[in-house]
Order: C-alpha cells, then sequence, then structure tokens
C-alpha cells in the first residue's frame, strides 16, 4: 500500500512541525538505539522523531488494530520517513525480541511495547532508561513493572506535559469542545457539568467556556449538587 492519505497528517506538514518540536525541545539522541512503536495517524511520528533527532537505530514494533493493518502502519511510517530523509534508520518488527530489547538504550513505554513487565525488563541493559511517556501522576502498574525497573537501576521517567514546549493540555479544551459538536450539543449557550478529580480539569474548563458554555466542575457526582446541569462532558 502505497502514498496512504489519512486527514490531517499530510506528510511534509508533519515533518515541519517534528522539526520544529526537535528544536524547541533540544531533543539530542545521537548514538542511542531505541525501542518504540509504529502506528497510524498522528502515532507514526513517534519513530520518526526518534530517527530525526539523532538516534543510531530505531526498532518500531507494531501490530494489526481496529485503528490499521500492519501493512498500512508500514506504509504510513516509511512514508513519512522518507519525506524526513530518515527512512534507513527505522526498522519495523512485529514482536519485541530478546536482541533488540538487549540493544536498546531507550524504550518508550508506547502501545505495542507494552507490558514492560519482569519479563521484558530482563532483557534490558542496566543503563537503559524508560519514558514514560505520559506525566507521572498517570502511571498505571498495568503498563509498567517499576519495582523491576528499580531493581535492576533503570531509569524511569515522566513527561511533564504542561512545560511550555510541549503544553499538552492546552489541547483538552479543544478535544472536549470537539466532542460536544460531535454528540450534537451546541457549546455557545450550554451549561456543561464537568466531572473531573485531575489536573485535565481547569484547560478543559478553559476550553469549553472560550466556546461560550457555563461550566460548573465538581470531582465526581457525589459533589454535584441537585442543581447542577444535566449536560455532561
Amino acid at each position: 500500500m502505497n502514498n496512504v492519505v489519512l486527514p490531517g497528517y499530510e506528510p511534509a506538514r508533519l515533518v515541519r512541525l517534528m522539526r520544529e518540536a526537535i528544536q524547541r525541545c533540544e531533543l539530542d539522541l545521537r548514538g542511542s538505539v531505541v525501542l518504540t512503536e509504529a502506528a497510524i495517524g498522528a502515532y507514526v511520528v513517534t519513530p520518526i522523531l526518534a530517527a530525526m533527532a539523532g538516534a543510531e537505530c530505531v526498532f518500531a514494533v507494531t501490530r494489526t488494530t481496529r485503528y490499521g493493518s500492519t501493512d498500512q502502519v508500514m506504509a504510513h511510517t516509511r512514508e513519512v520517513a522518507k519525506r524526513a530523509g530518515v527512512d534507513g534508520l527505522i526498522r519495523i518488527i512485529v514482536e519485541k525480541s530478546a536482541d533488540v530489547m538487549a540493544r536498546a538504550d531507550i524504550i518508550t513505554n508506547s502501545g505495542h511495547v507494552r507490558p514492560i513487565d519482569v519479563a521484558t525488563i530482563a532483557y534490558f541493559k542496566p543503563t537503559a532508561v524508560v519514558p514514560l511517556m505520559y506525566e507521572s501522576w498517570e502511571y498505571r502498574s498495568a503498563d509498567l513493572d517499576l519495582i523491576a525497573c528499580r531493581a535492576k537501576g533503570i531509569a524511569v521517567a515522566g513527561t511533564n506535559e504542561r512545560h511550555s514546549t510541549i503544553d499538552v493540555f492546552s489541547y483538552l479544551g479543544i478535544m472536549a469542545v470537539k466532542l460536544l459538536l460531535d454528540a450534537g450539543i451546541a457549546v455557545y449557550g450550554s451549561r456543561v457539568l464537568l466531572l473531573c478529580d485531575n489536573p485535565f480539569s481547569q484547560f478543559i474548563e478553559r476550553g469549553v467556556c472560550g466556546a461560550g458554555a457555563v461550566v460548573d466542575c465538581v470531582r465526581g457526582l457525589s459533589a454535584a449538587n441537585n442543581d447542577a446541569p444535566t449536560t455532561l462532558s
């Protein structure tokens, strides 16, 4: 399958955005071997970013999912990688082999790489590092065995998604508005009850209010009083 086209993921634009992100974050992976995932849509960028940032070799695990087949993932990854000039640095694989795991300096806690369990960690070199790929407070033991990593001296790092060079949380309000519109709710003029018990709340509330809604934010249903609005987000 060639010339994969997915809405919103035009290869030239992706390459430009990746170059800007690498420069903004001062990402330097020169000399590293990276084990990550290859996936469809926006997630295509992960192995390509690593290669563009100077990784010596990137192994990208993939599998067929409801979002796309293995062939589609491979074609999409290769198309964007070629645009970025790093196609030769990325090896797409369908399983985490012992050899690959033993070579990796950086292992991302990504969907197709999980679970990073005791059996997997046993192959890692003691100098390997594992980026959580999300904030530390979102850690899930089913994804990664933190105890096994500590026992082997492997560093695990969360991502500060609120850092100005990353700023993931600012997208949450836009996403909430889109989901409400997709559900047939006219956001402007609506009253919205936002149930949120984590740091996402202020960003979602800001975005939905910015679209013209009145938002009541509580940590859970038990905290919502009888007069609370009935539109749920």
